[in-house]
C-alpha cells in the first residue's frame, strides 16, 4: 500500500512533534526544586544581570569589608558540610575574598570561615536573593565588590561543586 503525499507528511509531522515532546519532558524533569523559576537569571554569569547594583548588608559585622571582595553563600541545612567541606580544599578560591555561609547549623567547633544562621530570611531579603521553585530557602551565593555593592547573586543549588565558577565571578570583578 502506497501512501499519499499528505498522508506522509502528516506522518512524519506526528513523528517530530512525538520526539520533541518526549525530549521537552526529559529537559523538564530536570529541574530541581531549588531552581531559580527564572532559569535564565540562574547563573548567568554576567556582573550586574539583575539591575543596578546594591548596597550588601552586613553579614557579619567584618563582611563585608571595605576593600575586599566577598563571597556570601546562602545554604539549606543539608548542603552546610558540603559546601564547608569544598571550602576547606587549599587555594578553592582567591584569599583576598572573605566567605560568609548564610543557613545551616553552626558548629563553631570547625568553623573556617563565617557561618550564621538566618532563621527570618532578612539576610536573603537583604542581599536580595532569588526565592527558589519550592519557595524555600535561597540555595546559592552573592558576589560583593570591594565597594560594597552586590554585583552578583545567583540561585545554584549545586554551589559546592561550581566554586570554581565562583572564582570565575570574583575575577570578573577586577
Amino acid at each position: 500500500m502506497r501512501m499519499t503525499p499528505w498522508a506522509r507528511a502528516a506522518t512524519v509531522w506526528l513523528l517530530a512533534a512525538v520526539v520533541l515532546g518526549v525530549a521537552l519532558s526529559a529537559a523538564g524533569r530536570r529541574h530541581s526544586p531549588l531552581d531559580d523559576p527564572d532559569l535564565a537569571m540562574q547563573r548567568s554569569d554576567i556582573l550586574d544581570a539583575v539591575g543596578r547594583p546594591i548596597v550588601a548588608p552586613p553579614a557579619t559585622t567584618s563582611i563585608p569589608a571595605a576593600g575586599r571582595p566577598a563571597v556570601v553563600f546562602f545554604v539549606r541545612d543539608d548542603q552546610q558540610a558540603l559546601l564547608l567541606a569544598a571550602l576547606s580544599r587549599p587555594g578553592t578560591l582567591p584569599s583576598t575574598a572573605d566567605v560568609a555561609i548564610v543557613g545551616g547549623p553552626v558548629n563553631l567547633s570547625a568553623m573556617t570561615v563565617a557561618v550564621l544562621t538566618d532563621r527570618d530570611r532578612s539576610l536573603a531579603r537583604g542581599y536580595a536573593m532569588p526565592v527558589p521553585r519550592d519557595g524555600g530557602y535561597p540555595v546559592g551565593y552573592a558576589i560583593v565588590s570591594k565597594a560594597g555593592l552586590i554585583r552578583y547573586r545567583t540561585l545554584d543549588p549545586a554551589v559546592a561543586s561550581h566554586l570554581d565558577e565562583v572564582r570565575t565571578m570574583l575575577r570578573a570583578l577586577e
